[in-house]
């Protein structure tokens, strides 16, 4: 998926890629919230790095391919300011799902 990001300096990888295997049925909706957060430990000492929100829509096109939008919002505790992600692509489905819709080969 191609991406545009901007965000703080010392910012994590987004962790909005999650997502199931199947796709959309032409003309439905999909939308799909997140939160993740990210500590470091050292010697006992646990710091919480990042925390991030986000939002991943999916549209389905045609019965094998849907649109997809992903929107994040990073913020590093302790800093002011924050950071977002903004993303837009193409899912195919071109293999067979494989228990229910978490695996697609």
């Amino acid at each position: 998926m191609l991406s545009a990001t901007a965000f703080s300096q010392g910012c994590l990888p987004v962790f909005q890629q999650y997502q199931g295997a199947r796709t959309q049925k032409p003309g439905t909706q999909e939308i799909t919230p997140n939160i993740a957060t990210v500590s470091f430990t050292d010697d006992g000492e646990t710091e919480r790095i990042q925390n991030q929100l986000g939002l991943q829509a999916a549209f389905g096109l045609t019965p094998k391919a849907d649109l997809r939008a992903e929107f994040g919002l990073l913020v590093n505790p302790g800093e002011s300011g924050f950071g977002w992600s903004l993303g837009l692509g193409l899912s195919f489905g071109i293999g067979w799902l494989l228990f229910g819709d978490l695996l697609m080969l």
